[in-house]
C-alpha cells in the first residue's frame, strides 16, 4: 500500500464521519455496540437490525441522565427530528397531539416485540424445516440398511 492510498482512505473516512446521513448515523451506532459490548463488528452486523442497534445505542446515551436533561431529548425529538424524518409536518402534529409520550412508547414497544417475534418465528421455522429434512433422510438411511440387512439374511438362509 502506497502513502497515497493511505492518504485517500483518509480523506474517505473524514468524509464519512462529518457526513450527517441516516446511513453514518447507523454505521455510528453498531460501532458503539461492538465497542461497548464487546462484540466483533462483522456479528454486530449480522445479529442486529439497524432499528435494534439504534435503540441500544439511544437508551445507552439516555441512561442515567436526568429528568431535566430526558424532557430536552422529548422536545429536541418532536420539534426538530420528527418532522424531518417524517416528511409530513402535519400529520406527525397531530399524531403528537392524539398520542402521549407513554402510548407513543407503548407502541414502539410493540412494533420492536412484533419485529422480534417475527425474527424468532422464521429462525424456528428454518430449523423446523432442517429438522424435518434431516429426520427425512435419516428415515431413508435407516430404510436402505434395512433392505440390505434383509438381502444379507435373505443369502444366508440359502
Amino acid at each position: 500500500m502506497l502513502l497515497k492510498d493511505l492518504q485517500n482512505l483518509k480523506k474517505i473516512a473524514l468524509h464519512n464521519v462529518e457526513s450527517e446521513t441516516v446511513a453514518r448515523f447507523i454505521e455510528t451506532c453498531y460501532r458503539h455496540y461492538s465497542k461497548t459490548y464487546h462484540t466483533p463488528l462483522k456479528e454486530v452486523y449480522k445479529d442486529l437490525t439497524p432499528q435494534e442497534v439504534a435503540l441500544y445505542y439511544f437508551e445507552d446515551m439516555m441512561e442515567g441522565l436526568s429528568a431535566e436533561q430526558l424532557e430536552e431529548h422529548k422536545e429536541e425529538l418532536y420539534n426538530k427530528w420528527l418532522p424531518v424524518l417524517s416528511g409530513d409536518i402535519k400529520k406527525l402534529k397531530s399524531q403528537q397531539e392524539e398520542l402521549d409520550d407513554e402510548s407513543w412508547i407503548a407502541i414502539q414497544n410493540e412494533t420492536l416485540r412484533k419485529q422480534e417475534a417475527e425474527k424468532k418465528a422464521k429462525a424456528e421455522s428454518e430449523l423446523v424445516a432442517k429438522t424435518d429434512e434431516f429426520v427425512k433422510n435419516f428415515s431413508d438411511k435407516l430404510s436402505k440398511i434395512g433392505q440390505i440387512i434383509n438381502q444379507e439374511d435373505k443369502k444366508s438362509e440359502e
